[in-house]
């Protein structure tokens, strides 16, 4: 009996053996939902919608926006990885105001009666604001906002108030627990509700726009499914590589 051969892949036909093997590789990947615009996950998209309407001043009855974001048709089954939100409001006093943010299983307070404290239970004073929303903001707590009651409007990127305490209730020392991180791979995509109510008679503002920025990634199942592509290939490539067709003679 002859003793088994260890055949090495070499020469032209087992350079063009690999060549397939790469090919089929990319092929197969380029099929893969959502990963050809993967490239794109770190560059923030934004949408915004224009409002441009008085908000209900002291009724007990808060101002809901529906907004429809469609900013990741490339990106099938994109989920959110990183958010910001910008308002544009004018007139009132931001110390009356209350704001939530609200998708799917995230929820995050923007404004709860800013400047409220147990020595100042009306807030802060100034006329409206025209703020971004983040949580990394270098600012800090939007509820605690300085310069303030200057009679200008307020600007800058602020990290939101997080409180969800009763607005009636609600102090500066309150607990934290509503922020943007809520929103972290839920769908980029879809229905957003912005909630916005005065809660104090006198000062009307107007709610004129809101924005979304969103950095997103594919959905896990993405890369899982990638990831099961490429070791496919790998696999097959090792056995080419250890079981050559036979050479003719």
């Amino acid at each position: 009996m002859k003793a088994n051969r260890v055949v090495k892949l070499g020469g032209k036909a087992g350079r063009a053996e690999v060549r397939t093997a790469v090919r089929v590789v990319l092929a197969a990947l380029a099929l893969v939902p959502g990963l050809p615009g993967a490239c794109a996950q770190s560059l923030p998209r934004s949408q915004t919608f224009s409002v441009n309407a008085p908000l209900n001043d002291g009724t007990g009855v808060g101002n809901e926006f529906l907004g429809t974001t469609s900013l990741f048709g490339d990106l099938p089954g994109a989920v959110v990885y990183d958010l910001s939100v910008q308002l544009d409001i004018t007139g009132g006093f931001n110390g009356q105001l209350y704001a939530y943010l609200a998708k799917d299983n995230g929820f995050a307070v923007l404004l709860n009666r800013v400047g409220r404290e147990s020595g100042n239970l009306d807030g802060f004073i100034d006329p409206g604001l025209s703020v971004t929303f983040s949580d990394s903001a270098a600012n800090g707590d939007v509820h605690a906002y300085a310069p303030h009651n200057l009679g200008t409007a307020l600007t800058g990127t602020w990290q939101p108030d997080g409180r969800e305490t009763d607005p009636s209730l609600t102090l500066g020392g309150d607990l934290r627990t509503a922020d943007l991180g809520s929103f972290r791979d839920q769908p980029a995509d879809g229905m957003w509700t912005l909630y916005i109510e005065d809660v104090v008679t006198g000062q009307q503002a107007t709610m004129n726009s809101w924005t979304l920025t969103i950095s997103s990634v594919p959905e896990p199942g993405t890369w899982s499914l990638a990831a099961g592509v490429a070791l496919g290939a790998f696999t097959w490539v090792r056995h080419i590589r250890r079981h050559p067709a036979p050479r003719s003679r």
